[in-house]
C-alpha cells in the first residue's frame, strides 16, 4: 500500500529554498528542541529533521527548531518528564510514552497487527483524537504518530525460534508494564537498560539480547555484538510524537497549528519510509557482517507466541476495558470509531 503523502511534502525540498525570499510572519522568533535517544542516522532522527523543515516552512521561518539525538538531553524518563516541567520541548519516542498512557499501551501488544495499512488506517481514525485527550490530561500535546517498524531481536548466543529459547536469557527491555509482562511470561531474565547504554550492556554480556525494529539495530550497530538476529515480527511500535505544555503555550496560534500540521503530514510518509528502510536494513547488516545468522518466523510457531502473550492482552483489557481493545482491532480492520466513544 501507498501511504498518503501530502503535497506539502512532496514541495518541502523546493519551498524551502524559496524561504530566504519570503516575507517572514510578524512573530516572536521561537527555538524548539526536538529531541529523541536515537542515533543520528536512524529514521527517528529522519522524521525528526522532516518536522523541523516543515515548521520551518508553514511559520516562515519564526520557529528555529533543532534536533538533538543519542539521549543528549537525557534519558527517555528525563526527557518525559521534562516536558511537563519546561525544561524540554518535543520528545519522539514509544515505550516511555506507552509506560505512561494506557490509552496507547496496545501498541505494546505482541502480534495485534498482521500488517502496516492496519496501523495506517488506525492513526487516521478519530480514535487518535482519544489519545490527543489522555495526553492534554497530563499537559503534553499530542503531535502525531510516525512509522517505526516490527521489534526484532539481536541476540548474543542462539537464535530465537519458538518461545521455549527466550526463557532463562536476560532479555532488555526499555521499560513499560507490558513488555516487562511480555517476557516475564516467556521466562526471560528481564532487565531494563537505557537506549544509550544498550550497545555496551550486549558487547559486556550484561544482556543476551534485545528487540528492536531492524533499522534501529543496524543503525545502532547492535548486530557488531550479537551473532543472531530473529525477524519474529512480534510487535509493530510506531513513534509517537508530544510536545510539553509550557512550550507549547509560548507559541502562538499559528505556530501551534504550524506544528500540529507537520506531525499529521509527516505520518504517511514516515509509515512508507519505515517500511523502506526495513527492507534495506537486513542487507546492510549481511553485508556489513557477512557472519551473522538470520532466522524468520516460522508461521507454525505462531500459536505458541501468540499463548504466552494471552496474559498481557488480559491485562491491557483490565486496565482500560474490552470495549476499547475490540474498537482497536476493528478500526485497524477499517470499521468506524467515533472519539469519545469509550471512556
Amino acid at each position: 500500500m501507498t501511504y498518503r503523502i501530502t503535497g506539502a511534502l512532496a514541495a518541502t525540498a523546493c519551498a524551502v529554498s524559496l524561504l530566504a525570499g519570503a516575507p517572514a510572519m510578524a512573530q516572536t522568533k521561537i527555538e524548539a528542541k526536538i529531541s529523541s535517544t536515537a542515533s543520528p542516522e536512524s529514521i527517528n532522527t529522519a522524521e525528526m529533521n522532516m518536522m523541523a523543515k516543515l515548521v520551518d516552512l508553514y511559520t516562515n521561518g519564526t520557529v528555529d527548531s533543532k534536533v538533538f539525538t543519542l539521549a543528549q538531553l537525557g534519558k527517555e524518563r528525563a526527557q518525559l518528564e521534562g516536558l511537563v516541567l519546561g525544561t524540554h520541548d518535543i520528545f519522539v519516542h514509544i515505550s516511555a510514552i506507552t509506560g505512561k498512557f494506557p490509552s496507547v499501551r496496545f501498541w505494546d501488544l505482541p502480534f495485534l497487527f498482521t500488517d502496516t495499512d492496519q496501523v495506517y488506517r488506525l492513526i487516521n481514525s478519530d480514535i487518535a483524537k482519544d489519545w490527543e485527550a489522555s495526553m492534554a490530561k497530563e499537559n503534553m500535546v499530542y503531535l502525531g504518530t510516525w512509522g517505526y517498524g516490527y521489534r526484532e531481536f539481536s541476540i548474543r548466543n542462539k537464535p530465537y525460534v519458538t518461545p521455549a529459547d527466550v526463557a532463562g536469557q536476560k532479555h532488555r527491555i526499555p521499560g513499560g508494564k507490558s513488555k516487562q509482562m511480555v517476557f516475564e511470561a516467556l521466562g526471560a531474565n528481564v532487565s531494563t537498560v537505557a537506549f544509550a547504554e544498550l550497545y555496551q550492556a550486549l558487547s559486556q554480556g550484561v544482556v543476551d539480547s534485545q528487540d528492536n525494529p531492524i533499522d534501529q539495530i543496524y543503525s545502532m550497530k547492535f548486530h557488531e555484538v550479537c551473532d543472531y538476529i530473529s525477524m519474529i515480527h512480534y510487535m509493530y511500535n510506531p513513534l509517537i510524537a508530544v510536545a510539553g505544555k509550557p512550550f507549547w503555550d509560548k507559541l502562538s496560534p499559528e505556530q501551534q497549528a504550524a506544528f500540529k500540521r507537520a506531525g499529521r503530514d509527516i505520518e504517511g510518509w514516515s509509515l512508507s519510509l519505515a517500511n523502506w528502510r526495513a527492507a534495506e536494513a537486513v542487507d546492510k547488516i549481511k553485508a556489513d557482517k557477512p557472519s551473522i545468522k538470520v532466522n524468520y518466523l516460522d508461521p507454525k510457531t505462531l500459536p505458541q507466541w501468540r499463548e504466552k502473550a494471552k496474559a498481557v492482552y488480559a491485562a491491557f483489557e483490565e486496565e482500560t476495558s474490552k470495549e476499547y481493545l475490540d474498537a482497536i482491532r476493528a478500526t485497524a480492520d477499517g470499521g468506524y470509531y467515533k472519539a469519545g466513544t469509550l471512556k
